[in-house]
C-alpha cells in the first residue's frame, strides 16, 4: 500500500488526492499462491469537486382525519432538520398527548360497521402499510437511535 502510495504521489504530485482503494488477488491456482494487487483510484486536488447535499423532502404518508387533526392541533413543528434523541422524545409526547386529548373528547359520529370484515382488512392493511413506511422513513432518517 505504502508502495502504491509513493508512486500516486510522484505522478500527481504532493496534492493527489486518493478517492478510492481496492486490494484484489491475481493470478495462482485455485486461489493458492495468488499475489495480491492493489488498485487506487486518484487525481489531483484542483480536480475533487465537493459533493452537493442532498435535499431531503419530507415523505408522503397518508394519515386518518382524526390523527391529522390531533398532530395539526399539537403545537409540535414539523422538522426539517435532525433534531437531538430528547426532542425527538418530547415531540412525540406532545403528540401523543395531543391526540390522547382528540381520543378523549369522543367521536362526532360513531363510524357505521360493515356488513362483511372485508372492509376492516382492507383498513388493517392500509394502517399496516402505513407504519411500515413510517418506520423505514425513521430508520433511514437517523440510523443512529436506539
Amino acid at each position: 500500500m505504502d508502495e502504491a502510495v509513493q508512486a500516486v504521489r510522484r505522478d500527481l504530485g504532493s496534492d493527489a488526492v486518493i478517492l478510492e482503494t481496492r486490494s484484489t488477488r491475481r493470478g495462482g491456482f485455485f486461489g493458492l499462491f495468488a499475489s495480491t494487487v492493489i488498485e487506487l483510484r486518484a487525481t489531483t486536488a484542483d480536480q475533487v469537486r465537493p459533493r452537493k447535499p442532498r435535499e431531503q423532502s419530507p415523505p408522503l404518508i397518508s394519515t386518518s382525519t382524526p390523527a391529522r387533526d390531533a398532530y395539526l392541533a399539537s403545537s409540535v413543528e414539523p422538522a426539517r432538520t435532525p433534531l437531538g434523541h430528547e426532542a425527538r422524545r418530547e415531540q412525540t409526547r406532545s403528540m401523543a398527548k395531543a391526540m390522547l386529548r382528540e381520543m378523549e373528547s369522543g367521536p362526532s359520529e360513531p363510524p357505521a360497521p360493515s356488513p362483511s370484515g372485508e372492509g376492516i382488512r382492507e383498513e388493517l392493511d392500509e394502517i399496516r402499510g402505513l407504519v411500515e413506511r413510517v418506520l423505514k422513513v425513521q430508520q433511514h432518517a437517523s440510523p443512529e437511535q436506539d
